[in-house]
């Protein structure tokens, strides 16, 4: 018996030197605002500055395409200068600027516009998913916390019920089984725990890259979590979406930009115009007139003649299709929003059932059980598997309610992501 538990001690001191080696980083003392967290991932996170530069640049395409293009100068020199009543030509020197015509450029503005409004939304999506991914990866550590400090409260209990059977043993009350079982179940607790430590330390990672942070970078205690409240119908929160969710917005610019752009492919059948004015200049010739050596002014128009319509019609059908497509993909868009949403709200309410079932029922009467069976077992009325039963019960119940209230909440986040705003607008969208 001595050789056995000094085995176990032995597989236990091994595990226990595991988890700290799993905990690299260590967690710091001060306590995380998620808010904090989110403002900061908003900030600094990478990829939301990229998105946004995007943006910015979008912006400076509206003025580029709706401005007239530079006019052009020409300049040319006589080799042989041709002869003329009032003397020979010199050299010609112009200036011509080319007008589209009326409304493309307009057209082409409103175009850049939308581009630029399709590229807000992506800025938009892109912050809205890393906010989801940063409280998916909140709670998840929450419930990790959770369930590891569950998981060491369990053992400290299985440490002192191991006592008992080894003080039951050694006086021949109960058998070597019992305390075999006990070590058994510590050293399964004892892996659960070092699976836990690894997964914090990959939770701890996840956060500080959305944070753009150094990936060690300690994340400090996280209070207890209060299920948000969410008295919203499936109904409202439908309507709600088609006003706020960013992808379908962004679709719906798309169908505005192709409407446009079907527009401005038609007055392809319309000439644009060129206008200038050329400088002849002039040398002194040998006729006594008075205006012998008189410089010469033309003005100039030139159109370009729009008679290839097979080009021009194939442009035309080509933004019909464009824009049908545009039209589609809103309404694709607008389906995979209701389906998230409907998703995002059943699982809510599940979790919500969950966490009331665990809180109300399965958990006080799985404590209720371990206390008769611990009793029991004291007073041999009652074996140690049983007791060992209850024990893993009440373990699996209290990880099991974290759990629930992890995925609530992560569930809020998914609703917020599929309506496009956050929680606390969706009163005063509704007012609106």
């Amino acid at each position: 018996m001595r050789h056995l538990r000094t085995t176990y001690v032995a597989i236990f001191s091994a595990v226990f030197m595991m988890i700290p080696a799993a905990s690299i980083y260590a967690q710091s003392s001060k306590v995380v605002i998620l808010d904090q967290l989110i403002e900061e991932a908003v900030q600094n996170n990478p990829e939301i500055k990229a998105m946004h530069d995007t943006f910015r640049a979008a912006e400076q395409r509206i003025k580029q395409v709706s401005s007239l293009k530079d006019p052009m100068l020409n300049a040319g020199y006589f080799v042989e200068n041709p002869e003329t009543r009032v003397g020979p030509q010199v050299g010609k020197y112009g200036i011509a600027q080319k007008f589209p015509f009326f409304g493309k450029l307009s057209l082409k503005g409103k175009i850049a516009a939308k581009d630029r409004d399709i590229a807000y939304e992506s800025y938009e999506i892109v912050v809205h998913e890393v906010v989801k991914k940063l409280k998916h990866a909140y709670y998840d550590l929450y419930w990790t916390r959770k369930s590891t400090a569950i998981t060491e409260e369990i053992k400290g209990l299985l440490d002192e019920l191991e006592k008992v059977a080894e003080s039951k043993y050694s006086t021949g009350i109960a058998s070597q089984q019992d305390v075999m079982k006990a070590q058994v179940e510590i050293s399964k607790l004892m892996a659960r725990l070092y699976t836990l430590a690894e997964q914090e330390v990959t939770l701890q990672e996840k956060i500080n890259t959305l944070l753009n942070r150094p990936i060690e970078t300690p994340i400090g205690e996280i209070k207890e979590v209060k299920l948000t409240k969410f008295p919203y119908t499936l109904e409202k929160l439908l309507s709600l979406s088609s006003d706020h969710r960013q992808e379908l917005k962004a679709a719906a610019f798309n169908i505005d930009k192709h409407t446009e752009n079907v527009s401005l492919k038609r007055k392809d059948y319309f000439p644009d115009f060129t206008l200038g004015v050329d400088f002849i200049d002039v040398g002194s010739g040998k006729s006594p007139a008075f205006n012998d050596g008189q410089d010469a002014w033309m003005a100039k128009v030139a159109i370009n003649v729009p008679i290839w319509y097979g080009r021009i019609k194939a442009g035309v059908t080509e933004a019909k299709y464009k824009l049908s497509s545009s039209e589609n993909v809103y309404l694709s868009v607008k389906n995979n929003v209701s389906f998230q949403i409907k998703d995002a709200y059943f699982q809510l309410k599940t979790a919500e059932d969950l966490v009331d079932l665990y809180k109300n029922a399965l958990i006080p009467q799985a404590e209720e059980s371990l206390k008769a069976s611990q009793s029991g077992y004291e007073t041999g009325k009652t074996d140690f598997l049983n007791l060992i039963d209850s024990e893993r019960v009440l373990l699996n119940f209290k990880i099991a309610y974290y759990r629930a209230i992890a995925d609530y909440e992560k569930s809020v986040a998914n609703l917020e992501r599929a309506v496009g705003i956050t929680v606390d607008k969706f009163d005063k969208s509704f007012e609106k």
